[in-house]
């Protein structure tokens, strides 16, 4: 059985690797636009994050593959739904300042 602060420190070093290296400003930028363009950024850094746990896939077999593909999909979620609701909150901040 695999170390369990080994695995915590990997899925730390993946999360950094997929948000801050391998993220580029394009990347990040499709994330927060509208239509088919938040849709391919979106994709493309769920593919990143991904790829960053493909180690993890190895490494536990079959509960590892799906580990890996509901942090890829959850990651996307949380992408979008901050992106979402930041938008919301400042229309509604430029509401409140009118």
């Amino acid at each position: 059985m695999a170390d369990p602060i080994l695995v915590v420190a990997w899925l730390v070093l993946a999360h950094i690797v997929a948000d801050f290296v391998l993220q580029t400003g394009s990347i990040a930028r499709a994330k927060s636009s509208h239509g088919s363009r938040a849709l391919g950024g979106l994709a493309a850094h769920g593919l990143i994050v991904a790829l960053c746990l493909v180690p993890v896939g190895l490494a536990f077999g079959g509960p590892g593959w799906w580990f890996a593909v509901v942090v890829a999909v959850s990651h996307v979620v949380i992408d979008r739904t901050k992106v979402v609701l930041t938008r919301r909150a400042a229309a509604a901040a430029l509401r409140e300042a009118h």
